[in-house]
C-alpha cells in the first residue's frame, strides 16, 4: 500500500503543474506508474511556452 502513495502524490503534482502552466489537452490517469508520471511531467515542462 505504501508503494502506491508516491505515484498518487506525483500524479497530483503533475496535474497541479499542468493547471498552473495553463497546459491544455493533457489527460493523466490515476493508474499511471511513477515512470509514466515523470515522463508526463517532463513533456509538460518541455511543452510549456508561457
Amino acid at each position: 500500500s505504501k508503494r502506491g502513495r508516491p505515484a498518487v502524490l506525483l500524479h497530483d503534482a503533475v496535474l497541479r503543474y499542468a493547471q498552473h502552466s495553463g497546459v491544455e489537452g493533457i489527460e493523466v490517469s490515476l493508474s499511471l506508474s511513477r515512470e509514466n508520471a515523470i515522463a508526463v511531467a517532463m513533456v509538460v515542462r518541455k511543452d510549456d511556452r508561457g
